[in-house]
């Protein structure tokens, strides 16, 4: 994966696109953390389909956001394998796909915009599939893997995020 930093080309082996964790969040300077909207965050949230969000002022909401209450922005964080063998520090910001990225801890950078939006989780959609699940209630009582509500690897935030990637020629380094 191709990065430019003040005109020079970086090649970056990303291993994992994901979004931001967070207890990563909390490290964060608030001003990195403000957009122009609420953003996902992956860690599940007070209530059982909740995950957390922050809000645009930066601040981070730990009850969270229902997975299925409605559309919030999607801000992915790319894991990338050999970041400290480059001169960056936190805090800097590179280029890749034409967008900005910030380097926070843990060999990670933070998308400096939203790649779109969309629910975390569409429950209802699944319910219906089934054809037996016709409420949220219903949903969570019969016998539904209450993790499967608030796990990223198989939201629709994930489908979304895979999806961007594919369309923008990322491509995750495999492990050697």
């Amino acid at each position: 994966m191709q990065a430019i930093v003040n005109g020079t080309r970086l090649d970056l082996d990303v291993t994992e696109i994901t979004l931001l964790d967070m207890e990563t969040a909390k490290k964060l300077p608030q001003k990195l953390l403000e957009a122009k909207d609420w953003w996902w965050l992956i860690t599940k949230g007070e209530a059982v389909d909740y995950v957390t969000f922050v809000h645009s002022h930066g601040k981070i909401s730990t009850p969270g956001f229902p997975v299925s209450g409605g559309l919030l922005s999607i801000r992915p964080v790319l894991k990338v394998g050999n970041l400290d063998a480059y001169d960056l520090k936190e805090g800097d910001v590179i280029e890749i796909t034409g967008l900005k990225w910030t380097v926070i801890p843990n060999n990670m950078v933070l998308c400096n915009d939203f790649i779109g939006e969309h629910i975390f989780r569409d429950y209802y959609r699944i319910a219906d599939d089934k054809k037996s699940f016709t409420t949220r209630k219903n949903w969570i009582e019969e016998a539904h893997p209450i993790e499967e509500l608030t796990n990223y690897g198989c939201s629709d935030v994930k489908k979304k995020i895979d999806e961007w990637a594919a369309n923008n020629g990322i491509t995750l380094k495999q492990a050697s």
